[in-house]
């Protein structure tokens, strides 16, 4: 065991594997998971160690750095506050917690610890380990390590060998477990014992892939079938588990392989517990914190000792578990700072598909939804009945027959090149995209980059230009698009004209990390405009709109007097109050967009329905908007049934063009005339 240390005696090292690596030199898809967060902000994390990663300052960073040689605190902090030119004494005050969660973490370690070493495999393929052939190294940790084995009868087996020391009791628990349930869903123990003072198992080797990578295949086919079955099985394993009284105590993808035929298998009981054990507080439980429960996330907040693991609890990770195979996605926002994802696990609720702008699936949702309840008694009573209640929703959902006879209508005439009377090129360039994405057709996509192509230039043109690059991955006409924008958002005299063209600006900021080319003009006009508009004195609606939409673009953090204009504004549209429920998560927010007038006009009625289909999951709203009558309109024949038709051919991403559509339509997203519509 590691002796416990004197702070201010003992030297302290960065190891040589652990990685200060700043925000914007991330791979896009990990940047993408952090949210918006500055990029000269710091990833903090120890390769192939059971460490927390963090995210810290530029200046944080930097004194951590300090401790890539072996240092005493005070060395480091006196060497750091002499580059920064800052007293050393507030420097060590500041910075004295942070240096202790750090060394609590084990990311700083004492010179003499054996943590101070990079974890390098300490088998080779060949070697012989009490009568076993060890094959390949298949994962390599700090405290233990994982091979392929050959045993003396010629079977394939799982080594897990400590270490050190450390692990001896974690081993020697999982070896008691396996002994217990070894079979069926587990791998069978088939031995154990020490080599070289380091206690290992040999377990029943299992041929698989992760169930994250089985899910992803089956979401990438749009198998629903498939990804019901294999969520099903999952359930099945851990109800079977739950049932023999053992809880696993650390639920995420990377315990669970799924084989060709389908078959699960759970790995890892080294954190397992008896669910007879007297036991109700586990100092010593841990895990991944997004499958924490709210019970587990209420109690690291509060600072006191996490409940022992429970059927209940695992209940919930296993619903985090299936909402993210089914969808690809956590059911909340995760965000990279450790109390604030706490804190969405305890207070915020599950997510809608559509509101992730996936095809709702009602019958799972409301199962889902329930074994993620935030209260454990509202649950299921057991993990088997959320497994017959999840197996019972099954594969029920189906789409609504749509206006097809007006979509075939649509399409033939932009197939022919025709222009719509009555429509602007890049209104045509709009639909002839939406069409694209809604029926996959890549004609289409084509005929709508001709259409943007021919368009006279301004705001919405620019951006419609953008978003058909942006579908077609062509990032020289993306960069064009954006590009030419600046250049003209650069002329607008009016507020409004600078409202709008922020929330363009904002849609074209969506995804920042993925793009192939730099965005820095477009970021500089946008803090240019913020700072010449600032927060108007009186409630405007369509600075709230700009302001919120460029947050959840990741490019701006909200400014305090945004929620006091939003407690005082006495109406709103559905679209403002749903973008602010997307972002904030306050439940108030989502009643006023419920309790919003609907608009008159049918298009725009239709795609109210849309995103209250988005915002709560309900079917009944897109059933609403099936119901609004077609109509023919002179000045621009079909255009909005067209529109409103392709849009209910994919619900969960229908989406309001934030320009006139046509000429005889109104002009903002945020205000509209309304009637008394009932659903």
């Amino acid at each position: 065991m590691e002796p416990i240390r004197d702070l201010t005696t003992t030297r302290f090292v960065l190891p040589p594997d652990a990685k200060l690596l700043p925000v914007d030199e991330l791979a896009p898809r990990l940047r993408a998971k952090l949210g918006p967060v500055d990029g000269k902000q710091v990833v903090v994390t120890r390769p192939g160690f059971r460490v927390t990663t963090r995210l810290v300052t530029p200046p944080l960073a930097d004194l951590l750095a300090e401790f890539r040689s072996a240092s005493l605190i005070t060395d480091a902090v006196m060497r750091f506050s002499h580059s920064y030119e800052q007293d050393a004494f507030e420097i060590l005050d500041l910075s004295f917690d942070a240096l202790a969660t750090f060394i609590d973490g084990r990311t700083l370690v004492a010179a003499d610890s054996p943590d101070a070493q990079a974890a390098e495999p300490s088998l080779a393929a060949g070697q012989a380990v009490d009568g076993m052939e060890v094959v390949h190294l298949v994962r390599s940790l700090d405290d233990t390590e994982v091979y392929q084995v050959q045993m003396a009868s010629g079977e394939l087996a799982a080594l897990k060998i400590a270490r050190d020391q450390r692990a001896e009791n974690t081993l020697s628990h999982e070896t008691k477990t396996l002994e217990q349930l070894g079979g069926g869903d587990i791998p069978a123990l088939m031995d154990n014992g020490i080599y070289e003072n380091r206690k290992w198992l040999a377990m029943e080797w299992r041929d698989g892939v992760s169930i994250a990578v089985a899910a992803q295949q089956a979401r990438a086919s749009s198998d629903r079938e498939k990804l019901h079955k294999l969520a099903s099985r999952l359930l099945d394993a851990y109800a079977r588990l739950h049932e023999r009284n053992i809880v696993h105590g650390d639920i995420h993808t990377g315990n669970v392989l799924v084989d060709d035929t389908g078959k699960i298998t759970i790995l890892d009981f080294g954190r397992a517990r008896l669910i007879t054990d007297s036991v109700s507080n586990d100092p010593n439980r841990a895990g991944i914190a997004h499958y924490y429960d709210p019970q587990m996330a209420a109690s690291l907040l509060a600072g006191i000792i996490s409940p022992a693991a429970s059927k209940t609890g695992e209940q919930f990770a296993l619903g985090t578990l299936v909402y993210l195979l089914l969808t690809g996605l956590h059911a909340i926002d995760p965000v990279a700072e450790q109390t604030e994802l706490l804190q969405r696990i305890v207070t915020r609720p599950m997510l809608p598909f559509a509101a992730r702008g996936i095809d709702a699936w009602p019958r799972v949702e409301a199962v889902l939804r329930q074994a993620l309840a935030k209260n454990e008694n509202k649950r299921f009573s057991s993990t088997a009945a959320f497994a017959q209640a999840f197996r019972k929703a099954g594969v029920t959902h189906r789409r609504l027959k749509c206006n097809t006879p007006v979509i075939e209508q649509i399409i033939s005439t932009l197939k022919m090149g025709n222009p719509l009377p009555g429509a602007k090129p890049h209104v045509i360039a709009w639909l002839a995209l939406r069409s694209a994405l809604a029926l996959a057709d890549v004609e289409l996509l084509a005929i709508a980059d001709l259409w943007a192509a021919r368009s006279n230039g301004g705001l919405d043109a620019c951006w419609v230009a953008a978003a058909v690059a942006r579908a077609r991955l062509d990032r020289r006409a993306e960069r064009d698009a954006v590009n030419q924008f600046c250049v003209e958002a650069n002329e607008l005299t009016e507020n409004s004209e600078k409202y709008c063209a922020l929330i363009y600006a904002a849609d074209m900021l969506k995804g920042i990390e993925t793009r192939a080319f730099d965005l820095d003009t477009l970021k500089a006009w946008v803090k240019q405009a913020i700072d010449e508009l600032s927060a108007p004195m009186k409630v405007n609606e369509s600075w709230i709109y700009a302001t919120l939409a460029l947050n959840r673009a990741g490019v701006t953090s909200l400014p305090f007097e945004l929620f006091n204009q939003l407690e005082s504004l006495d109406s709103g549209s559905i679209w403002l109050w749903g973008l602010a429920y997307d972002v904030l998560q306050q439940p108030e927010y989502l009643e006023r967009a419920l309790s919003s007038p609907k608009p008159s006009e049918p298009l725009f009625r239709g795609l109210a329905y849309l995103r209250l289909h988005q915002l709560t999951g309900e079917m009944r709203w897109v059933s609403a908007a099936r119901r609004i009558p077609t109509r023919s309109n002179q000045a621009a024949p079909y255009i909005e049934t067209a529109l409103l038709s392709i849009e209910l051919e994919m619900p969960a991403r229908a989406v309001m063009p934030p320009f006139q559509f046509v000429d005889s339509q109104p002009e903002e997203i945020l205000r509209y005339k309304s009637g008394p519509i009932q659903v």
